[in-house]
């Protein structure tokens, strides 16, 4: 039997919400480190990696949130410690060690091409040289968007078609 529905104020699930991300958590005292890192990462399950650096890059931002001030080294401490993978979890992620045997069959079927990685399998087998030629175009001329690369093929379908 399904447990019955919890009533709650829009106010009373927006605090469950920022609890459950630990904003309810109080802010380190001391020096941030490593073992705040974990405790953090664990509850959140993954940090976005994305290179957009206007203040800092992004996926130092929910630490910040989280924690104050801390080394701008803690995640790749925690990387190069073992307590954090990168992996393609739902976008280029930094992830809890502990999550890899939970992944392991996504990164199977990554490897044999299947689902959503049947395209990238075919793109590997079919343009083998496609990233080298895409990296020395932008080495060659700089930052560039997809519509400005050269000899790639055609990017007027799918999630392709909406670049300028």
């Amino acid at each position: 039997m399904a447990p019955a529905p919890v009533e709650m104020s829009n106010d009373q699930a927006r605090r469950v919400a920022l609890g459950a991300q630990g904003f309810a958590e109080p802010r380190p005292t001391g020096a941030v480190d490593r073992r705040h890192g974990r405790k953090l990462l664990d509850r959140v399950g993954v940090v976005q990696i994305d290179s957009v650096n206007v203040v800092c890059r992004s996926q130092e931002l929910p630490l910040f949130a989280r924690l104050g001030h801390h080394r701008r080294d803690l995640i790749p401490n925690l990387t190069a410690a073992g307590d954090l993978f990168e992996y393609w979890a739902h976008e280029a992620s930094h992830v809890p060690a502990a999550l890899h045997p939970l992944l392991r069959w996504r990164m199977a079927e990554a490897k044999d091409g299947i689902g959503t990685w049947g395209a990238v399998a075919a793109i590997a087998r079919d343009e083998p040289h496609l990233a080298e030629r895409i990296l020395a175009q932008v080495t060659e001329r700089g930052p560039v968007t997809v519509s400005m690369l050269e000899g790639i093929g055609d990017r007027t379908e799918g999630m392709w078609g909406w670049s300028p």
